[in-house]
């Protein structure tokens, strides 16, 4: 998929204009214990630079939300609704507001 086709790819963005200081990542097994992320430029990732330890699917990012550090976002959001939920000792369903 589009893994094994990240360099072909990359190349045909900065032949076709992008700028190779576009900021990239690569994530793979996404939301696992054996998450993966590699980040760089699109000129990083068309000269090949880029490599993890995987043979299965991941998630190609090109733009500006690639040099976005979002690591343990999910986290401290779930553990701020923990103690919400706690604090007003109300049960919260997501997507339902409260008005």
């Amino acid at each position: 998929m589009g893994y094994g086709r990240r360099v072909e790819l990359a190349q045909h963005l900065v032949h076709a204009g992008w700028d190779a200081t576009t900021p990239s990542a690569l994530v793979a097994d996404g939301t696992l214990a054996t998450q993966q992320t590699w980040r760089g430029t699109l000129g990083d990732l068309a000269a090949g630079q880029s490599a993890l330890a995987t043979d299965g699917p991941a998630i190609i990012v090109i733009g500006a939300v690639a040099a976005l550090e979002l690591s343990g976002l999910a986290q401290s959001a779930g553990e701020r609704l923990s103690h919400a939920v706690a604090s007003e000792g109300q049960r919260v369903v997501p997507g339902v507001s409260r008005g």
